[in-house]
């Protein structure tokens, strides 16, 4: 089985059951906080990542890692994970989690492509017409690209919608190449 369907596998069984307990968010925060850790300490993220670490010598890093910073549900989850030998998805884990947490929040992810920097007047006008539209709780993510020239594009779920003036002048070739 590839990687994806897995860590999807783990993030809903790790979702049900912070959900039965009522932390779904409490998880949330300390796996993000967990995986950004692992990010600035490559070392450690090697010893929980790594084949080549006998899973003992895991388990007692998983043991130090946890004690008094994370609950008892995501200290077990980590336990389970590394006699699993699935510690290597723990970051993909972290993003389905997120996408799991969302779906059931009704939020949706936005992502935001402009050629200038955005006022924030801008930004909240679109975020509450996005809102709106979607009928969810939108989290809008924007950045800058010069190279669109103008216009925006938004990315919704997978899908995109290029009103981008580099966009159109692209299509404006193509019609007059014909």
């Amino acid at each position: 089985m590839s990687e994806g369907p897995l860590a999807k596998r783990y993030a809903g069984a790790l979702l049900f059951s912070a959900k039965e307990r009522g932390v779904i968010e409490q998880v949330m925060d300390e796996l993000h906080s967990l995986i950004a850790f692992l990010e600035e300490n490559p070392k450690i993220a090697f010893v929980l990542e790594s084949p080549l670490i006998d899973k003992k010598k895991r388990e007692r890093t998983i043991q130090e890692l946890c004690k008094n910073r994370y609950s008892d549900l995501l200290h077990n989850f980590l336990r389970l994970l590394n006699q699993k030998n699935r510690l290597p998805l723990l970051a993909q884990i972290g993003k389905e989690f997120q996408l799991h947490y969302d779906a059931i929040s009704n939020r949706v992810k936005v992502e935001l492509t402009s050629a200038i920097e955005l006022s924030t007047e801008e930004v909240e006008r679109l975020q509450r017409s996005l809102t709106s539209s979607l009928a969810a709780d939108v989290r809008l993510e924007t950045r800058v690209d010069p190279q669109i020239l103008g216009g925006i594009i938004f990315k919704i779920a997978g899908t995109v919608a290029d009103a981008s003036l580099r966009r159109q002048l692209s299509r404006l070739h193509d019609t007059l190449s014909m």
